[in-house]
């Protein structure tokens, strides 16, 4: 009988990291993706990282291109290289979640974990105007499907409204401490275990919400997200964000399917 995708990866995975304690040139290894999160299936490859020394980064990309077929996905860096890379205004930006939860298995310098760690979350300095960003993002998608349901144009709305819930969330993970949104895939694993602090939904409740702001009339869950982070974002300070919105927000909170507000463009 052929070996399992799961047995092959794992025996696979397992040579590299007894290839990697062996070999002084490798300075950190790291396990990723679902496994390093723990939400591995048996159709998981091993996603995975090494810092290597400047002379040995052709040979180990070699060596791991080799295992692709195996499972293994492994991307080789320099310390430099890692330190650079998924900067927070770098063009990998959007790899940062793929560090959360992640545990170096090899750190010969020391710096390996604090990189994975600093990699893992919305840098300090940064929070504040993400966050702005994010809530200004979110109220010009509900804005714009709530003026398409206005006007009778319902695929216009869904299309308007799809691009909102994730701002939403971009912005009620980042005022709890500067986390990221999770991938969709870990969303309400995420919620389960480490829910939101602060916010006026259980997870569950707000994943509906999102389920409905997704589906064929988003406009009633927009206004209902909109109306319960309005009160919470002028409590983290955000309130000139809502207020640079005029006379629109006030609109956009009476809204209803039984009383559109007319007289905004």
């Amino acid at each position: 009988m052929a070996a399992s995708v799961s047995s092959t990866s794992e025996a696979a995975f397992a040579a590299l990291k007894a290839r990697a304690e062996a070999d002084p040139g490798v300075l950190g290894l790291w396990l990723g993706g679902s496994r390093g999160k723990g939400r591995a299936t048996d159709a998981s490859d091993h996603d995975c990282g090494l810092v290597v020394a400047d002379d040995a980064v052709a040979a180990w990309r070699a060596w791991c291109a080799a295992r692709a077929p195996d499972g293994i996905d492994a991307a080789v860096f320099t310390q430099r290289q890692f330190a650079a890379y998924a900067a927070w205004d770098g063009p990998q930006a959007w790899d940062r979640y793929s560090f959360v939860d992640v545990r170096a298995l090899i750190d010969r310098t020391g710096d390996i974990q604090a990189l994975i760690d600093d990699k893992a979350r919305i840098p300090p300095a940064a929070i504040e105007a993400f966050a702005a960003a994010a809530l200004d993002r979110f109220v010009n998608q509900a804005y714009r499907a709530m003026k398409c349901a206005r006007d009778g144009d319902a695929l216009a709305s869904r299309l308007e409204a799809a691009q909102a819930p994730e701002a939403a969330l971009d912005f009620l993970f980042a005022i709890d401490g500067g986390r990221l949104r999770p991938y969709p895939k870990y969303l309400g694993w995420e919620l389960q275990r480490r829910p939101l602090e602060g916010v006026p939904w259980t997870g569950a409740a707000l994943l509906a919400l999102v389920d409905q702001a997704l589906g064929a009339a988003p406009a009633p869950a927009l206004q209902a997200l909109l109306d319960a982070l309005t009160p919470l974002a002028r409590s983290r300070g955000h309130g000139a964000t809502l207020d640079a919105w005029g006379a629109a927000l006030p609109w956009m909170l009476a809204w209803s399917p039984d009383n559109l507000p007319r007289g905004h463009r």
